[in-house]
């Protein structure tokens, strides 16, 4: 009797507090916050729960965010986390009429204002050829010097806000031609002599310089994270193999 009575007594305390948890966290919890889960729930959609599109396969990065990654021979086309936007609720409802809502552009958090951390995925095209790994840089050097100078002379006011809003809705990446150029960014034994390697005009024609970050094993495997100094996000981490690959800024350290 006195083993069941004690038993009891922990059972009740137990309610207790779950109860108590359950209303901490319900206080915790604002009205818009309440009001943008109640609409997702209503309209089925979950958070970090994004469909990995057609003809690609699905891996994780060390933060535990979707990469989908397609392989046609040596060519590796990887969809990767390119950066968040908090979104308003009337702003998010738009967001997810539009085509590639939970695959390229995806909610994973309601925060307490009410407001939706939307993740965009991010195109990358590698290949890996003879050890040796290519990007595909995209970047539009002259475009994005133009469109900064109209941002600094806002800043510095030599021009109206009403104006730079003007020129920023008109503004015109084609008149800054540019063709995307293929890169060497790594290749086997590249930190063979030193942790950093320049590269010449003929392997990368922004002639950057790539350092390693880490070297480890895992299950017989070798990874590295190396950094390339570029305009761009110049993080990656993979496996020599290149069985896994992604872009981002995951050192431990």
């Amino acid at each position: 009797m006195k083993a069941a009575g004690q038993f009891e007594y922990m059972k009740r305390q137990l309610i207790f507090l779950i109860i108590i948890f359950q209303a901490t966290i319900t206080l915790g919890q604002s009205k818009e916050q309440k009001k943008t889960e109640k609409w997702l729930n209503k309209n089925e959609i979950q958070l970090n729960n994004p469909e990995t599109p057609e003809g690609f396969e699905r891996q994780t990065d060390c933060k535990g965010r979707p990469i989908y990654r397609k392989e046609s021979s040596d060519t590796i086309t990887l969809m990767t986390w390119g950066g968040s936007i908090a979104e308003d609720l009337k702003t998010f409802k738009k967001t997810t009429q539009e085509s590639g809502f939970n695959i390229y552009r995806f909610p994973s958090e309601v925060q307490k204002n009410g407001t939706v951390i939307v993740h965009r995925m991010s195109e990358s095209t590698f290949v890996w050829r003879n050890d040796t790994l290519h990007l595909l840089d995209t970047f539009n050097e002259s475009a994005a010097k133009a469109h900064l100078k109209i941002m600094e002379d806002h800043f510095a006011k030599k021009i109206s806000t009403e104006e730079y809003r003007r020129q920023l809705e008109s503004f015109d990446e084609s008149k800054y031609p540019f063709t995307p150029k293929f890169k060497i960014i790594y290749y086997k034994g590249i930190f063979n002599d030193s942790d950093r390697y320049t590269f010449s005009e003929q392997e990368n024609f922004r002639m950057e310089s790539v350092s390693l970050v880490e070297l480890w094993n895992e299950s017989g495997t070798t990874y590295l994270e190396i950094n390339l100094d570029t305009h761009t996000n110049g993080r990656h981490r993979f496996s020599e193999d290149m069985k896994h690959l992604e872009r981002n800024n995951c050192r431990k350290k």
